[in-house]
């Protein structure tokens, strides 16, 4: 999480058993972790481009590719 002027100011993680973390999990995880973040960093008053970003990265990899037209 960013503070004003961007300051890192804590950091959040997940842990768990490997089982646990398939890739559907983890993808569900992540877009919510960030989520988590960016609420607590606008909290702090810290700016959120970079975690948006992130987070929109998170949403196209999960998307599932397109096959070209032919």
């Amino acid at each position: 999480m960013f503070g004003p002027g961007g300051k890192c100011v804590g950091a959040l993680s997940l842990s768990g058993p490997k089982p646990r973390f398939t890739r559907d999990t983890i993808k569900t995880m992540t877009s919510r972790l960030l989520k988590a973040a960016i609420r607590l960093t606008r909290a702090l008053g810290g700016p959120t481009d970079l975690l948006d970003a992130a987070l929109a990265a998170s949403v196209d990899d999960a998307l599932p590719a397109r096959r070209a037209r032919r």
